[in-house]
Protein backbone atom coordinates (compact mmCIF):
# COMPACT_ATOMS: atom_id res chain seq x y z
CA UNK A 1 0.00 0.00 0.00
CA UNK A 2 2.64 2.55 0.99
CA UNK A 3 4.78 1.52 -2.34
CA UNK A 4 1.67 1.98 -4.59
CA UNK A 5 0.54 5.63 -2.59
CA UNK A 6 4.73 6.68 -3.36
CA UNK A 7 4.16 5.84 -6.56
CA UNK A 8 0.73 7.90 -7.25
CA UNK A 9 2.84 10.93 -5.54
CA UNK A 10 5.58 10.61 -7.61
CA UNK A 11 2.81 10.65 -10.91
CA UNK A 12 0.75 13.37 -9.34
CA UNK A 13 4.17 15.64 -8.94
CA UNK A 14 5.30 14.78 -12.58
CA UNK A 15 1.75 15.92 -14.11
CA UNK A 16 1.90 19.13 -12.07
CA UNK A 17 5.01 20.13 -13.21
CA UNK A 18 4.24 19.10 -17.06
CA UNK A 19 0.86 19.53 -17.54
CA UNK A 20 -0.42 23.51 -18.10
CA UNK A 21 -3.75 23.03 -16.85
CA UNK A 22 -2.03 21.05 -13.22
CA UNK A 23 -0.21 24.75 -12.45
CA UNK A 24 -2.39 27.14 -14.38
CA UNK A 25 -0.05 28.50 -17.00
CA UNK A 26 -1.31 31.09 -19.71
CA UNK A 27 -0.01 30.95 -23.25
CA UNK A 28 2.57 33.94 -22.03
CA UNK A 29 3.51 32.05 -18.86
CA UNK A 30 5.20 28.83 -20.07
CA UNK A 31 8.48 30.15 -20.65
CA UNK A 32 8.73 31.17 -17.03
CA UNK A 33 8.67 27.70 -15.58
CA UNK A 34 10.37 26.29 -18.47
CA UNK A 35 13.82 25.68 -16.88
CA UNK A 36 11.49 23.85 -13.43
CA UNK A 37 10.15 21.73 -16.15
CA UNK A 38 13.36 20.73 -18.15
CA UNK A 39 14.78 20.05 -14.42
CA UNK A 40 11.87 17.47 -13.46
CA UNK A 41 12.26 15.85 -17.34
CA UNK A 42 15.93 15.45 -16.61
CA UNK A 43 15.25 13.91 -12.93
CA UNK A 44 12.80 11.45 -14.87
CA UNK A 45 14.98 10.89 -18.07
CA UNK A 46 17.88 8.75 -15.07
CA UNK A 47 14.95 6.34 -14.71
CA UNK A 48 13.35 6.04 -17.60
CA UNK A 49 14.49 2.68 -18.65
CA UNK A 50 14.05 1.39 -15.41
CA UNK A 51 10.70 -0.83 -15.02
CA UNK A 52 8.13 0.36 -12.81
CA UNK A 53 7.70 -3.19 -11.49
CA UNK A 54 11.09 -3.04 -9.96
CA UNK A 55 11.13 0.19 -8.30
CA UNK A 56 11.76 -0.31 -4.67
CA UNK A 57 10.36 1.28 -1.97
CA UNK A 58 13.70 3.95 -1.14
CA UNK A 59 14.05 4.28 -4.96
CA UNK A 60 10.56 5.99 -5.07
CA UNK A 61 10.51 7.78 -2.10
CA UNK A 62 13.71 9.66 -3.65
CA UNK A 63 12.07 10.16 -7.06
CA UNK A 64 9.49 11.79 -5.43
CA UNK A 65 11.56 13.85 -2.62
CA UNK A 66 13.87 14.68 -6.17
CA UNK A 67 10.54 15.86 -8.46
CA UNK A 68 9.38 17.50 -5.30
CA UNK A 69 11.96 20.18 -5.99
CA UNK A 70 11.20 22.14 -9.61
CA UNK A 71 7.26 21.51 -8.24
CA UNK A 72 7.91 23.82 -5.43
CA UNK A 73 10.20 25.96 -8.00
CA UNK A 74 6.95 26.42 -10.18
CA UNK A 75 4.80 27.36 -7.27
CA UNK A 76 6.87 29.39 -5.44
CA UNK A 77 7.25 31.79 -8.86
CA UNK A 78 3.77 31.26 -9.37
CA UNK A 79 3.07 32.69 -5.34
CA UNK A 80 5.50 35.41 -5.97
CA UNK A 81 3.65 36.82 -9.46
CA UNK A 82 0.25 35.90 -7.88
CA UNK A 83 0.76 37.94 -4.59
CA UNK A 84 1.57 41.19 -6.75
CA UNK A 85 -1.10 40.76 -8.95
CA UNK A 86 -3.29 41.00 -6.60
CA UNK A 87 -2.09 43.42 -4.03
CA UNK A 88 1.06 44.91 -6.12
CA UNK A 89 4.67 45.01 -4.24
CA UNK A 90 4.16 41.79 -2.07
CA UNK A 91 5.74 39.93 -4.47
CA UNK A 92 8.28 41.94 -4.42
CA UNK A 93 8.87 42.23 -0.46
CA UNK A 94 8.53 38.11 -0.79
CA UNK A 95 11.53 38.56 -2.56
CA UNK A 96 13.35 40.50 -0.50
CA UNK A 97 13.26 43.84 -2.84
CA UNK A 98 11.43 46.41 -0.59
CA UNK A 99 12.63 49.49 -2.88
CA UNK A 100 10.72 47.83 -6.01
CA UNK A 101 7.76 46.44 -3.55
CA UNK A 102 7.61 50.37 -2.02
CA UNK A 103 7.36 51.55 -5.95
CA UNK A 104 4.72 49.47 -7.16
CA UNK A 105 2.53 49.77 -3.59
CA UNK A 106 3.02 53.34 -3.40
CA UNK A 107 2.04 53.24 -7.71
CA UNK A 108 -1.16 51.37 -6.48
CA UNK A 109 -2.63 53.37 -3.69
CA UNK A 110 -2.24 56.86 -5.41
CA UNK A 111 -3.46 55.46 -8.66
CA UNK A 112 -6.17 53.64 -5.70
CA UNK A 113 -6.65 57.31 -3.97
CA UNK A 114 -6.90 59.53 -7.02
CA UNK A 115 -9.44 57.72 -8.83
CA UNK A 116 -11.61 57.27 -5.20
CA UNK A 117 -11.17 61.47 -5.27
CA UNK A 118 -11.37 61.89 -8.61
CA UNK A 119 -14.91 59.62 -8.98
CA UNK A 120 -15.65 61.86 -6.12
CA UNK A 121 -15.61 65.24 -7.54
CA UNK A 122 -17.58 63.78 -10.87
CA UNK A 123 -20.43 62.84 -8.92
CA UNK A 124 -23.38 65.24 -9.59
CA UNK A 125 -23.33 68.17 -7.23
CA UNK A 126 -26.94 66.47 -5.29
CA UNK A 127 -24.55 63.63 -4.70
CA UNK A 128 -21.47 64.98 -2.74
CA UNK A 129 -21.48 65.47 0.48
CA UNK A 130 -22.29 69.28 0.94
CA UNK A 131 -25.21 68.79 -0.79
CA UNK A 132 -26.10 65.55 0.67
CA UNK A 133 -25.36 64.54 4.53
CA UNK A 134 -25.17 60.53 4.34
CA UNK A 135 -25.17 60.49 8.38
CA UNK A 136 -28.12 62.05 9.24
CA UNK A 137 -30.15 61.77 6.41
CA UNK A 138 -32.54 59.18 5.90
CA UNK A 139 -31.83 56.09 3.80
CA UNK A 140 -34.92 56.59 1.65
CA UNK A 141 -33.53 60.31 1.34
CA UNK A 142 -29.85 59.27 -0.23
CA UNK A 143 -32.02 55.97 -2.04
CA UNK A 144 -33.95 58.54 -4.05
CA UNK A 145 -31.01 61.26 -4.90
CA UNK A 146 -29.24 58.46 -6.08
CA UNK A 147 -32.05 56.76 -7.78
CA UNK A 148 -32.70 60.25 -10.09
CA UNK A 149 -29.20 60.26 -11.65
CA UNK A 150 -29.26 59.34 -15.18
CA UNK A 151 -26.95 57.18 -17.09
CA UNK A 152 -25.79 60.62 -18.16
CA UNK A 153 -25.29 62.01 -15.10
CA UNK A 154 -22.87 59.31 -14.07
CA UNK A 155 -20.82 59.18 -16.66
CA UNK A 156 -18.26 61.55 -15.41
CA UNK A 157 -18.00 59.43 -12.38
CA UNK A 158 -17.69 55.77 -14.46
CA UNK A 159 -15.42 57.68 -16.50
CA UNK A 160 -12.84 58.25 -14.20
CA UNK A 161 -13.64 54.47 -12.28
CA UNK A 162 -12.80 52.93 -15.39
CA UNK A 163 -9.87 55.16 -16.05
CA UNK A 164 -8.69 53.90 -12.87
CA UNK A 165 -9.34 50.81 -13.34
CA UNK A 166 -7.17 50.48 -16.48
CA UNK A 167 -3.95 52.25 -15.30
CA UNK A 168 -3.80 49.55 -11.66
CA UNK A 169 -4.26 46.60 -14.14
CA UNK A 170 -1.27 47.97 -15.55
CA UNK A 171 0.42 48.08 -12.60
CA UNK A 172 -0.41 45.11 -10.81
CA UNK A 173 0.77 43.76 -14.56
CA UNK A 174 4.00 44.80 -14.61
CA UNK A 175 4.51 44.26 -10.35
CA UNK A 176 3.34 40.60 -10.92
CA UNK A 177 5.75 39.61 -13.90
CA UNK A 178 8.57 41.68 -12.17
CA UNK A 179 8.07 39.58 -8.99
CA UNK A 180 8.20 36.72 -11.60
CA UNK A 181 11.60 37.38 -12.48
CA UNK A 182 12.88 38.49 -8.86
CA UNK A 183 11.60 34.96 -7.61
CA UNK A 184 13.57 33.01 -10.72
CA UNK A 185 16.59 35.18 -10.04
CA UNK A 186 16.76 34.09 -6.32
CA UNK A 187 15.79 30.55 -7.51
CA UNK A 188 18.55 30.76 -9.68
CA UNK A 189 21.28 32.61 -7.12
CA UNK A 190 20.09 30.14 -4.55
CA UNK A 191 18.47 32.85 -2.29
CA UNK A 192 15.71 30.31 -2.19
CA UNK A 193 16.18 26.91 -0.28
CA UNK A 194 13.56 24.10 -1.11
CA UNK A 195 13.57 21.22 0.89
CA UNK A 196 13.15 17.63 -0.76
CA UNK A 197 9.78 16.74 1.11
CA UNK A 198 7.30 14.34 0.03
CA UNK A 199 3.78 16.73 -1.22
CA UNK A 200 0.72 16.87 -2.65
CA UNK A 201 -0.04 19.13 -5.09
CA UNK A 202 -0.12 22.44 -2.88
CA UNK A 203 -2.94 24.23 -1.19
CA UNK A 204 -0.77 26.08 1.34
CA UNK A 205 2.80 26.73 1.57
CA UNK A 206 5.43 28.57 3.64
CA UNK A 207 8.48 30.51 3.68
CA UNK A 208 11.33 30.54 6.56
CA UNK A 209 15.33 30.96 7.40
CA UNK A 210 15.67 30.85 3.66
CA UNK A 211 14.09 28.01 3.00
CA UNK A 212 10.18 27.31 0.95
CA UNK A 213 8.16 24.73 1.50
CA UNK A 214 4.78 23.49 0.31
CA UNK A 215 1.84 21.53 2.12
CA UNK A 216 -1.75 20.29 1.18
CA UNK A 217 -4.90 20.78 3.45
CA UNK A 218 -4.33 22.46 6.39
CA UNK A 219 -0.85 23.30 5.99
CA UNK A 220 -0.10 19.40 6.51
CA UNK A 221 3.03 17.44 5.29
CA UNK A 222 4.05 14.31 4.09
CA UNK A 223 6.52 12.30 5.39
CA UNK A 224 7.03 8.74 5.67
Amino acid sequence: MKKLLLLLLAVTITVSVFADESVGFRAHEKDDYQVYREEAAAILETRENYPVGEFTLTEMRILALDLSIPFQKIQYVKESKTASAIFPGMGQYMNDDPLSGTFFLISHLTVTAGTLIGAYFMLPNELQFDKLNYISNSYSTINERWENQSIKDMLPTMGVLAGGFVVNSIIQYLSSTHAGKLAQMNIAEGNIKFEPKLILPVLGSSEGNGTYQSYFGFGMGMEF
